[in-house]
């Protein structure tokens, strides 16, 4: 065993000891060091720790043509916006394309006053409008529920009924368009 700290720390360069289980010199950090990386993000631990020679580079967004300067050795846009209008792989379901906002999507400020104004009138023992059970007490598993043409509101419904009668709807619309293009061929 040494008699004196011999192996330099990759951050800071204070000296440490070397003992069988140490990292050779180059990889060898301090208690202090590795306290500092260990309250960074992970993303950041990543590009410290993982891939030292990791620098950030100037790229080009794919999306507007931008230049921008990577954050992380994984990123390609220069926002998440970017990211959600660039065309993804297409893919069945809710991912084949971006949601929009939620105002667009019938749950802006208009949609929350109008809960909220309903929610004061509530009682546990109003029926769900869509299965007719009790609704029980006020919480997040309830949903303002639009109607069909989303124009106006049916009411309360449990969160599994709103989902089920979305899903039902999504696969009606989407059995419909299958329909209309295997009539064109």
């Amino acid at each position: 065993m040494p008699q004196r700290p011999d192996v330099p720390c990759a951050d800071c360069g204070r000296l440490g000891w070397r003992s069988r289980t140490s990292r050779p010199p180059g990889q060898y950090r301090c208690h202090e060091c590795r306290r500092i990386a260990a309250g960074r993000r992970a993303h950041e631990r990543l590009r410290d720790i993982a891939s030292p020679a990791w620098r950030p580079k100037t790229l080009t967004c794919p999306t507007c043509t931008a230049a921008f300067e990577q954050h992380r050795p994984n990123q390609r846009y220069c926002s998440s916006a970017c990211r959600d209008r660039f065309p993804r792989r297409r893919v069945s379901g809710w991912r084949s394309r971006p949601k929009g906002s939620t105002t667009s999507r019938g749950y802006g400020n208009e949609h929350h006053k109008a809960r909220k104004v309903a929610a004061a009138k509530h009682q546990s023992s109003d029926p769900c409008v869509r299965c007719g059970s009790p609704l029980g007490q006020m919480g997040p598993h309830l949903h303002y529920d639009h109607n069909a043409a989303r124009d106006g509101y049916l009411g309360f419904s449990h969160a599994k009924c709103n989902i089920q009668a979305a899903g039902l709807e999504g696969s009606r619309r989407a059995h419909k368009r299958r329909s209309v293009t295997s009539q064109r061929w």
